[in-house]
């Protein structure tokens, strides 16, 4: 290692070439792109075990919105809580649950009547080993996390006596077993 005598910089030799030491911003960026390249290759690799060529390319696109995400978060464009202005609530803003007044019997009938549910139910989960979408898998008695999310609905209208026309929908080409 050397030290250039004019700019008092250390010069270190790279294969027979000289070149200045990275100062700390070009550091960190050279830094942000080996992350960026090592998340590239990464996610290729895991592309390359899709079972299908339509899994491929669907992985593909989530792959593209998280690597987008990611190049955000490491150029700091993401928003981030500034904890010296984060100020504790005033007294009474938070009210516990006991204390909150009971709506009329009347009232929650009305509410639940306008009850509507979307049950998105997500990938497929072969990441898990499943062959089918993952709220049809059983739980508990040979229920679905499915039947499960349909019962407590239906009890808590039950309960009150509400109407409920049981909206729920999801894709028929991802989830030919729901309809």
């Amino acid at each position: 290692m050397e030290l250039d005598m004019q700019t008092g910089t250390h010069l270190t030799v790279n294969f027979g070439k000289q070149r200045k030491i990275s100062d700390t911003t070009e550091f960190k960026q050279l830094t942000k792109q080996d992350a960026k390249n090592e998340l590239a290759k990464e996610l290729e690799k895991i592309l390359n075990t899709a079972p299908s060529t339509v899994e491929k390319q669907r992985t593909a696109e989530e792959f593209k919105g998280f690597q987008r995400l990611f190049s955000q978060f490491l150029q700091g464009t993401s928003s981030t809580v500034q904890w010296d202005k984060v100020e504790q609530l005033p007294k009474g803003a938070i009210i516990g649950y006991k204390e909150l007044p009971s709506p009329e019997t009347k009232r929650i009938k009305d509410m639940l009547s306008k009850l509507v549910v979307v049950k998105l139910n997500g990938g497929l989960g072969t990441t898990m080993g499943c062959t089918g979408p993952k709220s049809l898998i059983p739980v508990r008695n040979e229920l679905t996390f499915l039947d499960l999310t349909v019962q407590q609905i239906e009890t808590g209208i039950q309960n009150n006596e509400a109407q409920w026309s049981k909206p729920l929908s999801n894709s028929e080409a991802y989830y030919p077993k729901l309809f």
